[in-house]
């Protein structure tokens, strides 16, 4: 197996695009972060061309490659490990959009570069190095960058916005072009400069906007942690029911939350504290800035979920066609949970469907019911399922979504023997789906969920 080691000094710089890149591709890599000061002096010579960063390619035989130049290591990076294929498009009008905005990039740097290296090395300009106006200098220099440059320069990349849609910097998808941008978005408002306020970027809407839908690529938040402190309380009874497509999809990405499993019989003095009077609910909030949310409706939580925290981007993925085929499979699960509804309700909560509260025939129309469900109702759905299994290891294909987090609570109940006339081998005559539920409970993070409730 390939690994990968970054190697760059301990800030963002060249490399952070890079580091973006590898990220947003979900490529595992090594950061490492060189000591300016205790080791530059020593690696330098070995260098390709006695820079940083490079990136060190290590084989599985050992071998090793070290490539360099950020430029082009961005789009190796997106080349080798973007599968979707627009981090750097093959198409070559798509192509030249995404290098006329690096290019403009580029631009700016080079309008920055006085403000940025004046400070740095004055000499390498022609000043001496006793220069007693450099502190002015570079006051003036930068006051001019932040009066005549990032104007011009906000001003040609919000064009480029609102001419793509909207979205990113060259359309729908996010590319290189964004990520090489969004770095350089960062330096400016950082502060580091320090005649270059934090707030420089304030009165560029179409900019700010368009960096608050980076930040919300999930991949994105997680690199810089801007979901660390978010909280999560998910309420509901200390069953499976409907929250446990919700509980796995939060340990399939990773995000610890608080189960809270409350008991029946405080449900009357807490049902009418909720919005809709029912569970389950999900308390989100962020003690850094006080913020608040409640959510209900377990569908729409299982999405919110996958949407903020899956770093995969499979799990509901934001192809059109994958999205269809999965929101497919949800509805096939809706459909099933309609047929058994009346066998469970039934033997729940028989009065809401017009019998009287004394009704001696309860047990014996209950187990007719159910009978006539495991009888025409399951095989008829277990053969959906099972055609619907025939194209991929899971139900969407080859990879985990949140169709087959949906599904497998669902399917579980029947192997559990928990509901009267349903046996715990009700599944066993379906091979397909004992199958892919067994792989289900491989899944690693699945398997450490299920083992913690034990």
């Amino acid at each position: 197996m390939t690994s990968i080691k970054l190697k760059y000094f301990d800030l963002e710089g060249a490399a952070e695009k890079l580091r973006l890149a590898l990220t947003v591709c979900n490529q595992d890599f090594e950061d490492v972060r060189v000591d300016y000061a205790k080791e530059w002096g020593a690696m330098k010579n070995t260098m390709p061309y006695e820079q940083l960063p490079v990136i060190e390619v290590i084989e599985a035989d050992g071998s090793t490659k070290t490539i360099a130049q950020s430029p082009s290591l961005m789009k190796w990076i997106a080349r080798t490990y973007d599968s979707s294929g627009t981090l750097y498009p093959i198409d070559v009008n798509e192509m030249m959009k995404v290098e006329e905005m690096i290019g403009l990039s580029n631009d700016m740097s080079k309008s920055f570069l006085p403000s940025l290296y004046l400070g740095f090395d004055h000499t390498r300009f022609g000043y001496p190095a006793e220069w007693e106006e450099k502190e002015a200098t570079i006051q003036k220099v930068q006051e001019k960058f932040l009066k005549d440059d990032i104007p011009r320069f906000m001003k040609y990349f919000s064009d480029a916005i609102q001419k793509h849609g909207n979205q990113f910097i060259t359309g729908k998808n996010l590319t290189i072009a964004d990520l090489q941008i969004l770095t350089q978005m960062r330096q400016l408002s950082s502060g580091w400069a320090k005649h270059i306020p934090t707030n420089c970027l304030e009165g560029y809407s179409t900019i700010t906007d368009w960096m608050e839908r980076m930040y919300a690529v999930p991949q994105i938040r997680k690199w810089y942690k801007m979901d660390h402190d978010i909280n999560i309380k998910l309420t509901y009874f200390n069953i499976a029911g409907a929250a446990e497509k919700v509980r796995l999809a939060l340990a399939m990405c990773g995000k610890e939350f608080e189960d809270d499993r409350i008991n029946y019989q405080d449900w009357p003095t807490l049902k009418p504290t909720m919005p809709y009077g029912q569970l389950p609910v999900m308390h989100v909030s962020n003690p850094k800035t006080g913020e608040h949310q409640l959510f209900t409706q377990s569908p729409a939580m299982l999405r919110w979920v996958v949407q903020k925290f899956d770093t995969t981007g499979k799990l509901l993925p934001s192809d059109t066609q994958k999205m269809m085929k999965i929101e497919e499979m949800i509805g096939l699960s809706d459909d099933f949970a309609k047929a058994w509804a009346p066998c469970l309700y039934l033997g729940m909560r028989h009065e809401v469907f017009g019998y009287p509260q004394e009704w001696p025939e309860k047990g014996e129309v209950v187990k007719s019911l159910r009978e006539k469900f495991l009888e025409k109702e399951l095989p008829k759905f277990m053969k959906f399922f099972t055609r619907a299994l025939s194209g991929g290891a899971f139900f969407a294909g080859e990879d985990v979504t949140i169709a087959d987090l949906q599904i497998l609570p669902q399917l579980e109940y029947f192997t559990k023997g928990i509901a009267d006339h349903v046996p715990a081998d009700s599944l066993a005559a379906y091979p397909a789906v004992t199958e892919w539920m067994e792989r289900m409970h491989n899944i690693p993070q699945i398997k450490e969920w299920y083992a913690k409730q034990k």
